[in-house]
């Protein structure tokens, strides 16, 4: 059930060409969560590395959305610092009006990506993307899933369910590959 907030940016969204996040409103909704630096630097990053693969993706007639997959990058853990942030970060952005970024915020945490890339959505972009970064460094998968290794050593259960989600993203990234005839870390290194 919409509340009459909830509609009215329900209504904006379906009426209103999606614009790209400014610079000024992003600074705004990052102050008011308290999101920490480092945080929004990591954002950015995953951000840039999104963008990258979508826009190759893009070039072999992928229909990607590229202001909302850079918009959910972006605030996909502005409330990182605080409990459930996936969830608190959905809240505040519909509370904002961003439905469509807040329903990836949301799932971002939880999501695997398409292991069909024919069906690929933005939601899988910024999750693959958000894989591959650690801090505000694009590191790849190896290293990215060696640090969340690392971090769960004493928790063998979710030493197991990394490691399958890292079989099952390196299928999805070698298919990524097999599309556009170059690695990620081309892709990548070509769009710096």
């Amino acid at each position: 059930m919409f509340t009459p907030l909830t509609f009215t940016a329900f209504m904006y969204n379906i009426n209103m060409k999606r614009e790209s996040l400014s610079q000024e409103s992003y600074e705004k909704i990052c102050k008011a969560e308290n999101t920490p630096v480092h945080v929004i630097c990591h954002c950015r990053c995953v951000s840039n590395v999104a963008v990258l693969i979508a826009k190759a993706l893009i070039k072999e007639g992928f229909d990607l959305d590229l202001v909302l997959l850079r918009n959910s990058c972006l605030l996909h853990d502005i409330s990182r610092a605080k409990p459930d942030h996936a969830e608190r970060g959905y809240e505040l952005l519909v509370k904002l009006g961003y439905l469509d970024e807040a329903a990836i915020v949301r799932e971002h945490m939880r999501h695997n990506p398409s292991s069909s890339c024919e069906d690929f959505t933005e939601l899988d972009i910024v999750c693959i993307a958000d894989r591959l970064v650690l801090e505000d460094c694009f590191v790849g998968l190896e290293e990215r899933m060696a640090y969340v290794l690392e971090k769960s050593k004493d928790n063998i259960e979710a030493i197991r369910i990394i490691r399958n989600k890292k079989a099952e993203l390196k299928i999805v990234l070698k298919k990524i590959e097999e599309k556009v005839g170059k690695t990620i870390e081309e892709i990548i290194l070509e769009g710096e």
